[in-house]
């Protein structure tokens, strides 16, 4: 996504901001400590930096608090690894492993409809140097969803919809068991999603 398609404001400024710093020490990804932070202090419950100087093993330095709400705990100083599911690792990482090889800002936008609401997020990742290659991936997420700040928020979405899909099961043995046939749900394209986990 460009800079211009970006729909948050404050991503924009942040990605405007790097690039500003880019140019002006003329390299094509700047230094951590160059980036002016503090401007961006309204920013920070919704920023994250990781360690990326192994790959196959990021690992969170600092996370913000609006994040640690999302995410249900405090993933300081883990490996991603250990915070998400394996799909959702992978996905974080191939993003982080583009960042690295493409040395520019990656926006992205991740929706899914679960029980006819709209979630998701939009993130931006930002790397970094301390003095030699890529080492450093600045995070800055928000939720498409203003009102969504808390891990009880998502997950009471995905209970009610995972109960959903257990009575239709049900149903659909007990009309086997019951007339010998199988039953298939009618199902709303719209109404159906699945769990992606933010961050």
């Amino acid at each position: 996504m460009s800079l211009d398609g970006m729909p948050n404001g404050k991503l924009r400024s942040l990605a405007e901001h790097w690039l500003d710093v880019t140019r002006g020490e003329g390299l094509d990804v700047p230094e951590a400590a160059a980036i002016d932070i503090e401007r961006f202090e309204p920013m920070f419950p919704h920023l994250a930096l990781v360690d990326v100087e192994d790959l196959a093993h990021p690992r969170y330095l600092v996370v913000g608090s609006a994040l640690v709400r999302l995410l249900g705990r405090d993933p300081t100083y883990m490996q991603l690894e250990r915070v998400y599911r394996r799909d959702v690792f992978e996905e974080i990482r191939g993003c982080f492993a583009r960042a690295v090889t493409e040395i520019r800002p990656l926006m992205y936008r991740r929706e899914f409809q679960l029980l006819g609401k709209s979630l998701g997020y939009d993130r931006l990742v930002l790397p970094l140097r301390q003095g030699g290659p890529v080492s450093r991936i600045l995070i800055a997420l928000y939720p498409i969803d203003g009102s969504l700040r808390m891990a009880s928020q998502w997950m009471a979405f995905l209970r009610v919809q995972q109960d959903e899909d257990d009575r239709e099961r049900s149903f659909a043995g007990r009309w086997a068991a019951d007339v010998g046939a199988r039953a298939v749900p009618i199902r709303d394209p719209g109404a159906r999603g699945t769990r992606k986990d933010p961050v």
